[in-house]
């Protein structure tokens, strides 16, 4: 900005004037070396905000190096670790943070030191989990115990629930997320609050008054966060690997949908989302009907919305590995996929699987679920 200043010994100022300026970190540029007050009064003009923080968005490709360098120092520390997670997230909404910190532009912002650039804090995280896991409640698996064990003791929750509270220390242990920085990963927000003087108790509510808008930081949608959580189990306490990497996971899928993270949430920012996840949320949750299913069908029964097709057709295609079944009454075909094909096969004894797959076609009965208008293989149904 031509006509605006740093707040810097004059000296510096002139050592940065030699440098690109843009491949100064954007935390840096945002605190440090801000360049944004007026040299007659060190104030800020209110026509140069938008310009100020425009300013900040430029990243360069050695800004996007360092970030990804950070995200593959945390990936080395975790890999091929048991007693660790790594995930990775994409914001589908603007992701801001530390809006509460101090800066001329009013809403400031966290950068990470000394690498100045955006970061969602551990600790941050770990309180969006947690409140996460007490929504999920004890049908997902999070009674209190489980909670303080993972999570440790919470005195403001504790004095809310009249419970006693504790040192216990939580079992999880939550680092720093980094964003992949990219070219426009930086964005600048803006509210319009209408009839200011009204909320600030000076006049009474008018339809007249003009909107006074609120410039801040955020990170734009469609950015990748890598968030990375291990565990040291307490003294006495049995938790099974897989028990709580599954837990974790879904509780994240949970926060994802229904918390966010970050400053705003509740206006809809810092909403993420993980396909991956989703996609093992889905089987495990596939995974969690079928045994549901395979327990009632071994007690004679039969759960809501399932059916049995006695001497269903079922039909074998060599090229794609796929299976279809027809119900012989018309009511309806189910189409599996390679994989659930896989899985239909494996569940026939060896005879009669070469026996389907030589001939092609074979009766079954079978169980299958109503997904709306179409049909769901479940399993086989036991002779």
């Amino acid at each position: 900005m031509s006509t605006m200043v740093r707040a810097l010994p004059k000296t510096v100022s002139e050592i940065l004037s030699k440098l690109d300026e843009n491949k100064i970190s954007p935390g840096l540029r945002f605190s440090t070396y801000f360049g944004g007050y007026n040299p007659t009064d060190w104030s800020i003009e209110k026509n140069k905000k938008l310009e100020a923080f425009q300013d900040v968005c430029v990243i360069e490709k050695s800004l996007t190096d360092l970030s990804v360098a950070l995200i593959n120092r945390q990936k080395t520390l975790f890999k091929d670790r048991s007693d660790a997670l790594t995930l990775s997230a994409e914001t589908t909404s603007p992701f801001a943070t530390g809006l509460g910190n101090e800066h001329p532009l009013e809403n400031g912002f966290s950068f990470l030191k000394p690498y100045g650039l955006p970061y969602l804090p551990g600790a941050g995280i770990k309180g969006v989990l947690r409140a996460a896991a007490r929504d999920m409640g004890e049908e997902e698996g999070w009674s209190e115990t489980k909670v303080r064990q993972f999570f440790g003791a919470d005195p403001n929750e504790d004095a809310k629930r009249g419970t006693i509270s504790s040192d216990q220390r939580g079992e999880l242990i939550f680092v720093d997320a980094y964003p992949k920085m990219e070219k426009k990963s930086l964005t600048v927000e803006i509210m319009n609050p209408h009839n200011a003087k009204y909320l600030e108790g000076n006049a009474s509510p008018s339809g007249t008054s003009a909107p006074i808008p609120v410039f801040f930081l955020a990170i734009a949608p469609k950015t990748e966060f890598v968030f990375n959580v291990s565990r040291v189990p307490c003294d006495g306490v049995q938790t099974t690997e897989g028990e709580w990497k599954e837990l974790v996971v879904k509780t994240f899928v949970h926060a994802f949908k229904f918390f966010g993270f970050g400053a705003k949430t509740s206006v809809g920012y810092g909403a993420f989302k993980s396909d991956d996840l989703d996609r093992k949320g889905r089987q495990a949750e596939k995974e969690r009907q079928e045994s549901m299913v395979k327990e009632m069908l071994d007690r004679g029964d039969l759960p809501k919305d399932h059916k049995v097709w006695e001497n269903a057709k079922l039909t074998y295609s060599p090229g794609d590995g796929k299976v279809k079944i027809v119900d012989p009454k018309g009511e309806g075909k189910a189409e599996l996929d390679r994989e659930n094909s896989a899985k239909l096969m494996e569940n026939l004894d060896p005879e009669k699987r070469e026996s389907f797959k030589k001939k092609k076609e074979m009766k079954h009965s079978v169980v299958v679920i109503s997904r709306g208008n179409m049909w769901e293989f479940v399993q086989l149904k036991k002779i």
